[in-house]
């Protein structure tokens, strides 16, 4: 957080190093900027250095011939008819139910031995003297599957502290204590064996997850198909909050250098205040949201009182 305030505010990268190692969260010695993003991404966080995007990949802001360019928004191509979606509200009652029914299976965990043998898990229960064997599949035994992704689609990543804690419920390893360097002192945190949990995987098998759900809840709320192309980007808050503004102004005949500077001055000072982390919009950002295929009326326009 205190790198996004910082390049949100126009700091150098060598001011944000050394504001960060008086405050304890670097260790001296070796504090250069890559060195600086270089902890950041053993975290689980890795950040594009050149725009600041998080959870990338390497190289993100270069191209195929090694120079960098400037991320763009990957746009939908036209406009569609805007088609009124039954209220979420009316789902509640079904997802009161399905929540209910795995607090009561919860019980089945109770007294529950599971064992793990050439890649199949089972599990062995006990009840008034009953034994039940729960079979030998490739996953946890139900409802504990489903409780685990649950948990992880809330997590979202796997360097979240709720993973590292179902972890330590779950697996059989333990986890190991790690110190680093904190406001002059030492910090102790348990984390999961490298060596005996493979995060890596863990991460990308958690997104992948998060992927597959995004995808059946479009296809529940109304989408035909998932295409197999690139997917469109989220429009952010940020940009959300003043497309409305941009394009009108656009109609009305102001130049965008004009646009810029009113909004860069609301964004600043006025209602959009509680949004100003942000750098301030650049001509760019402006031509790109006076063309953007989405007005933020249209969808909203008939919300309920």
């Amino acid at each position: 957080m205190k790198l996004v305030i910082a390049r949100s505010q126009g700091w150098s990268l060598e001011s944000t190093v050394r504001e960060l190692e008086s405050d304890g969260f670097l260790d001296g010695g070796n504090n250069s900027p890559r060195y600086l993003y270089e902890r950041i991404k053993e975290d689980g966080h890795p950040i594009c250095p050149v725009c600041g995007t998080t959870y990338v990949d390497e190289n993100h802001c270069k191209s195929s011939s090694g120079t960098r360019k400037k991320p763009r928004r990957r746009k939908a191509k036209k406009f569609g008819p805007v088609t009124p979606l039954p209220s979420p509200e009316r789902a509640i009652a079904r997802f009161k139910a399905t929540l209910e029914r795995l607090i009561k299976e919860l019980d089945t965990l109770r007294g529950r031995d599971e064992y793990l043998q050439s890649g199949r898990f089972t599990a062995v229960s006990e009840k008034d003297g009953e034994k039940k064997v729960w079979g030998a599949g490739q996953a946890p035994p139900e409802p504990l599957t489903t409780l685990i992704a649950i948990d992880a689609l809330v997590a979202g990543y796997a360097g979240n502290p709720r993973i590292t804690q179902l972890i330590d419920a779950l697996h059989p390893s333990e986890l190991i204590e790690e110190h680093s360097p904190f406001r002059g002192g030492i910090l102790t945190e348990r984390n999961p064996d490298p060596q005996k949990v493979n995060l890596r995987d863990l991460d990308a098998r958690i997104k992948k997850l998060r992927k597959s759900g995004e995808d059946v809840a479009k296809l529940i709320r109304g989408l035909e198909e998932i295409g197999p192309g690139r997917r469109t980007d989220e429009i952010p808050p940020r940009d959300i909050a003043v497309i409305d503004l941009v394009q009108r102004r656009a109609k009305e005949g102001y130049s965008d250098e004009q646009i810029r500077e009113e909004v860069n001055r609301r964004f600043d000072r006025g209602p959009l205040g509680p949004l100003s982390l942000h750098k301030d919009f650049t001509l760019e950002d402006i031509r790109e949201l006076r063309e953007y295929p989405f007005k933020r009326g249209v969808p909203f326009e008939k919300r309920a009182p």
